[in-house]
Parts: C-alpha cells; sequence; structure tokens
C-alpha cells in the first residue's frame, strides 16, 4: 500500500504536480508546505518550477493569483509574492504563473517592485540600482535613491547617451528621452535636424555639447579673471574663444565691434545673440581652410577699405548676416561684400543684407566656387565701379528670391545690377527683382550670359534677356527692397519654390496664392 502511494507521489511530482497536496493527513511523510523554505521549488520533466505557499491551508499554488484563484497577475499592478515568500527577489510569470528569475529590460522587477527596479542579469535577482545606466537598461533615466525614474531634465538624458539628448515631457504619461528635433529642444539651443545650416553633429537629433560653445562679451564691464567661456563667465575677446578651441561662438550685444585676428585653422560658426543683427558686429573676415567651415548667423560684418569677407578655401555660409561697408563721413568705407576667389569651394547666402560698398556687394570669381544666395537685399553696392552681384564662376548655382536695388554709379558705364560673366551656360536669375540699379550705357542693369526667370527689371531696362519681366514693383519706401502692399507685379507672381519656405524675415512664404518676387512676402 506504502509502495503505491509512493509511486503515485514521484509521478505526480514529475508530472509538475505537488504531490503532497494529495496525500492525506495520516500519510507518515505529509507536511504543510513553510513559507521561510522553498518547499515549493520542485523538480519537472521541463524543468525547476516554484510557487507560493499559501499560509491559510499549508499548500503549493500558483503565483499571481489568490487562494480562490480569482485574481489574474497584472504587471501593471504587480505582485511581490515570489520576493516574500522565498526572500530571493525574483518575479512572477505573468503567462505561467511560475516564480522564476528576472529578465533584463522589460520591467519586471520595477513592477512588481519599485523598491528593486533592476535585474541583475548574474543573479536573476531584482535589486536596487547603483547607476543610471542600469535604469537605461530597464527603460528608464536616472537613479535615485536605489529606484529608477524618468527623465526630469535634458540632462538626465545626456548622461546616459548623448544620441537622445531631450527630455519630452509631452508624449505621454511617462517622459521619456528622445533625439532633438528643433533648436529649442537643446539646452545650447543647438541641434542637428539634418537641416540646420548651422550644426553638424554627425547624428541628426544630437544636440551640440556645451563644450563646443563659448560665449564672447567685449563690453568694457567684461571681467578676464576667471573667465571660462560660459554665459556668467564669457571670454572677452573672440581671439580668447577662438582659442579654447570651441567650435561655436556666442557673440553677445555690444556697441564695441568684435575683432577676430587668430588664424582660422578649423570648423568655426559665428552666432550673433539676440533678434537683431546689427547689435553685434565683426571686422571683416578671411577664410581659407580647404575641406572647412566658416559660417555666421544673426550679426553683422563691418569694417574699413576691406573684403568684409574674403574665401580663398573651404566652405563659406551666412545666414541672416548683414555685410554693413560702414558709411562715413568721407564717404563708403568697405570695398566688397563677400569675395569668393580660386579655392573656395562653396558659397551659401541666405536670408542676409550687403550694402554700403564701393565695389561688388557679392563677388564670385572662383572657377568652380558653388553659390547659393536665396532672400538676400543688395543695396548700395558698386558705388565706384563693379556690378553689385557678379557670379563669374564656371558652376551655374542658385541666385532665386533676391532684390538687388540701387547699386552702382552711372557714369562708369558699367551694369550696376548683376553680371553673369560669359561661361556657358547662362547663369540662372530666378523669381528676382534688379531694379533701379545703374545702366551699361543708358541700357541695361546686367550684363553677361543671364537666363532670367520670373525676374523684373522695370519699364526702362532694355535686356535682351528672354524672360524678362519689364514691368516696375512699388516699394513701400526707398531705403530697402520691401514691397509695398498696393504692388501688383511682384506679389502673388513668382514660381513655387518647394525648397524656399521662409523669407527675408523668416516669414512664411508664400503668404498668398504663390510667393512673392524678391527677398520678402509682402502679404
Amino acid at each position: 500500500m506504502n509502495r503505491a502511494w509512493l509511486v503515485l507521489g514521484i509521478s505526480t511530482l514529475l508530472s509538475g504536480c505537488d504531490a503532497r497536496a494529495l496525500l492525506g493527513t495520516n500519510f507518515s511523510e505529509a507536511k504543510v508546505c513553510e513559507q521561510s523554505n522553498p518547499d515549493c521549488v520542485f523538480q519537472t520533466t521541463s524543468g525547476v518550477k516554484q510557487q507560493i505557499c499559501e499560509t491559510t491551508n499549508g499548500q503549493c499554488r500558483v503565483c499571481g493569483k489568490d487562494v480562490q484563484a480569482s485574481s489574474s497577475f497584472d504587471l501593471v499592478s504587480g505582485s511581490k509574492e515570489c520576493r516574500s515568500s522565498y526572500q530571493k527577489q525574483i518575479v512572477c510569470d505573468s503567462t505561467t504563473f511560475e516564480c522564476r528569475s528576472c529578465r533584463v529590460g522589460n520591467q519586471e522587477c520595477v513592477n512588481s517592485d519599485k523598491t528593486k527596479p533592476v535585474c541583475d542579469s548574474g543573479s536573476g535577482e531584482c535589486r536596487a540600482c547603483t547607476s543610471p545606466v542600469e535604469c537605461k537598461a530597464e527603460g528608464f533615466i536616472t537613479c535615485s535613491g536605489g529606484q529608477c525614474q524618468p527623465c526630469a531634465t535634458n540632462t538626465d538624458c545626456l548622461t546616459v547617451d548623448t544620441n537622445f539628448p531631450t527630455c519630452d515631457k509631452t508624449s505621454g504619461a511617462t517622459p521619456v528621452c528622445r533625439g532633438c528635433m528643433v533648436d529649442a529642444d537643446c539646452d545650447t539651443l543647438l541641434c542637428d535636424t539634418g537641416k540646420n545650416p548651422l550644426v553638424s553633429e554627425g547624428k541628426v537629433g544630437r544636440c551640440v555639447p556645451k563644450n563646443s560653445i563659448a560665449w564672447v562679451d567685449n563690453n568694457p564691464s567684461c571681467a578676464t579673471t576667471g573667465a571660462d567661456g560660459s554665459d556668467t563667465k564669457p571670454f572677452c575677446t573672440a581671439d580668447a574663444a577662438y582659442n579654447s578651441g570651441a567650435k561655436y561662438l556666442y557673440l553677445k550685444p555690444s556697441s564695441t565691434t568684435y575683432s577676430l585676428t587668430a588664424a582660422i585653422s578649423r570648423d568655426l560658426i559665428l552666432i550673433g545673440k539676440g533678434t537683431d543683427p546689427s547689435k553685434v558686429t565683426i571686422g571683416a573676415l578671411g577664410f581659407s581652410v580647404a575641406g572647412k567651415l566658416l559660417s555666421t548667423t544673426n550679426l553683422t560684418i563691418q569694417d574699413s577699405g576691406k573684403v568684409l569677407l574674403q574665401c580663398t578655401g573651404g566652405t563659406v555660409r551666412l545666414y541672416k548676416t548683414y555685410l554693413d561697408g560702414k558709411v562715413t563721413s568721407t564717404g563708403v568705407a568697405g570695398f566688397r561684400g563677400i569675395e569668393a576667389s580660386s579655392g573656395c569651394t562653396e558659397i551659401e547666402i541666405q536670408q542676409s543684407k550687403v550694402t554700403n560698398l564701393a565695389s561688388a556687394g557679392i563677388a564670385l570669381s572662383g572657377s568652380n566656387t558653388k553659390y547659393t544666395i536665396v532672400n538676400t537685399f543688395v543695396f548700395k553696392a558698386a558705388q565706384n565701379t563693379d556690378s553689385a552681384v557678379m557670379l563669374n564662376s564656371n558652376v551655374n548655382g542658385v541666385f532665386a528670391f533676391n532684390t538687388v536695388r540701387g547699386n552702382g554709379y552711372s557714369p562708369t558705364g558699367i551694369a550696376g545690377g548683376i553680371d553673369c560673366g560669359t561661361s556657358i551656360p547662362n547663369r540662372k536669375i530666378t523669381n528676382s527683382i534688379v531694379m533701379q540699379n545703374a545702366t551699361n550705357g543708358s541700357v541695361t542693369q546686367l550684363t553677361g550670359n543671364c537666363e532670367l526667370t520670373k525676374t523684373v527689371v522695370g519699364n526702362g531696362d532694355m535686356t535682351p534677356s528672354a524672360n524678362a519681366i519689364k514691368k516696375s514693383c512699388v516699394f513701400a519706401n526707398t531705403t530697402d527692397g520691401t514691397l509695398s502692399a498696393m504692388d501688383i507685379n511682384c506679389i502673388d507672381q513668382a514660381d513655387p519654390d518647394p525648397t524656399v519656405t521662409t523669407d527675408f524675415f523668416g516669414g512664411v512664404r508664400p503668404l498668398g496664392a504663390a510667393p512673392d518676387i524678391g527677398y520678402h512676402e509682402a502679404k
């Protein structure tokens, strides 16, 4: 009899059942399970299983369900049964309702017990966190007091992974780290969006790190002692900031012109802080570094008797930049605005203004210099010689949505508007205004091989270029190229361009049924 019971007990054990639950109380080996000992751990044909000792009746049962088996295990609400019963910090499997080792990365531990949120991959037990890296593996960011927490600031995210620098508190109930999408996502206000012309950090969604930025303040109150390039302790000269190794220089508004005399040998981005480019001025710049980039934004380059920005090597990009020849009591002081000669790889000018120059505002003479000039205003240039814009590169670049007005000096007999050179194919001028500039022998404001598309040259211009619109735009005033709301020849008359969605002022383009011709949208 006893032998039969023994065989039954062994068979039941191997099948996955706890044989003790089937034995009567008169069986000599029977006893109730004990919560303090692993009595409910047993071997089956499929491996080791662990269940819960139910103290109310001394029987083994599955985890995640009470003694009446009426409540299912819920990962959201959690269960500590497997932890409390045998002291080991393990979890209850939500599909098999058996206690098992934890698994890294699915938040089993934190859902069962927030005080033990990390799964130890070595022991298979849950424990308190000791570092943000462990919490990152579980889908969290920071470790505080042994508990994993979601991000609270961008710094929390950067600590774990620079590829996901932004703490997004709007995406759901729990803040998550993600890549930046706009400059405002970054504490440094500079995000590599893949389209940001100022920022290229090697990976879209990455913020410019703080150690790549140096603040500069050349106001008399700037203190050189203790200057470290931070916002609160800025460098007092642009040279000091450049020599620190920073790639991005933030220039604070100042009544004194900045000067960069250090030889530029690497990528450099100069950023005027504030909203008015005229509040930050810097002296003439030169750039001649093959394969490198010089970029400026939200500032004015101003100097006397010089080319304001000369490129003989590398790439130059100007955004929201004023090139101003600085009119003095004796006349125009600046020579040329930007000059790109042989060796200069590429020039890009957008949302910028070029004015008050004795010679050309934009002079591209490099035989293979690529160029993109968009949403730019050229005014009062070439007052002694040359045309205001000289496109003598052999490469046919982009010249679109610009206004070239009031340039040149009539007695010279030189076309004061645009010189397209003699290269073949023709230089393309699109969606632009070329008006009220000096004419070549009282005939036309243009010279060379210009190919015009949706370009207004005014009533009196005699250019033979096909598709020239020989009508006059109506301007809002005599000092710039903004259009009057009463104009009918330029407003809503340009060809749509999906690559140009803003105007000189950053306004939406187009505002009407079609874009306006020229550098800004009137209405």
